[in-house]
């Protein structure tokens, strides 16, 4: 590459976020945390799914408390 910074963000970007992206092409293969997270939170997805098609007006009281939990606890970890 012409510039070195750009040279040192493209080596960062290979050796951190591709790898942690890693998919399994053979078997013996290591997959990268992003795609073990991405599997977990995809069965999350799919049950909420089923919630929501099992009961809307659940689904959204839910989701909305659950959205309340998180901002409060984030709130709560900024002011200590």
């Amino acid at each position: 590459m012409k510039y070195g910074f750009m040279t040192a963000i493209n080596r960062w970007v290979s050796h951190h976020i591709v790898k942690a992206s890693a998919t399994q092409n053979v078997d013996g293969e290591s997959v990268g945390v992003l795609n073990k997270v991405f599997g977990k939170l995809y069965e999350i997805h799919l049950a909420s799914r089923k919630v929501k098609q099992w009961n809307r007006n659940v689904y959204y009281t839910l989701k909305y408390s659950l959205t309340a939990v998180i901002l409060g606890l984030i709130v709560l970890s900024a002011l200590r």
